[in-house]
């Protein structure tokens, strides 16, 4: 059995409200970065061991842009050996928002569309280390898990497991192959890391 953490609610959604804004900040530039496509289907974000980021962007040198929870800082790589990082801490989401920006833009020639101003500017993140360590090992673990379920579907047609950054949840769908009216008929599992709603 995987081990998780034990937590102190009022500090995790805290820890957990810090750490959605900052994957709010990457989605925002992933969505400015990539061809748009139906639904909104590229726009997420994977989780990974150290924390989540972009897949990579294939016509920008596979850049990727990721929150590396162990060290708190927002790293910023490509295919051609670059690499750039930004510490979060100490920072609102409007101000790491517009360093990433000038980070792109100076050292990978990469002109953002994200406007800096749709972020708040009034809270400073400040996520204590050791809750960002605890955050991280539920967050890796229930991606495994989901992973275990989601390679057991043998099926149907099911999509690749995202964690999407509006919401801050890490799923899959599942088709069925099967119509409900107009519709085609499917299932959506994963798990929720907890927004402003719940």
């Amino acid at each position: 059995m995987t081990n998780f953490p034990i937590f102190d609610e009022s500090s995790y959604r805290k820890t957990r409200r810090q750490i959605h804004a900052l994957a709010k900040v990457i989605g925002r530039f992933r969505e400015s970065l990539v061809e748009p496509i139906a639904k909104n289907d590229n726009l997420w974000l994977s989780v990974v061991d150290k924390g989540f980021c972009t897949p990579p962007m294939g016509r920008l040198n596979d850049l990727e842009i990721g929150c590396n929870l162990e060290e708190l800082i927002i790293e910023i790589a490509n295919d051609k050996n670059k690499y750039a990082s930004v510490l979060v801490n100490g920072k609102t989401a409007s101000a790491l928002c517009a360093e990433i920006i000038t980070v792109l833009n100076d050292e990978f020639e990469i002109k953002a569309g994200v406007d800096p101003a749709a972020f708040d500017s009034a809270k400073e993140i400040n996520i204590d280390i050791k809750d960002s360590q605890d955050f991280l090992l539920q967050f890796v673990n229930f991606n495994s898990l989901l992973k275990g379920f989601h390679k057991k579907i043998n099926e149907g047609v099911k999509t690749q497991i995202c964690l999407w950054p509006h919401n801050f949840d890490n799923a899959f769908k599942w088709f069925s192959g099967k119509k409900i009216d107009d519709g085609d008929e499917f299932m959506g599992a994963g798990v929720s890391n907890g927004d402003e709603f719940y």
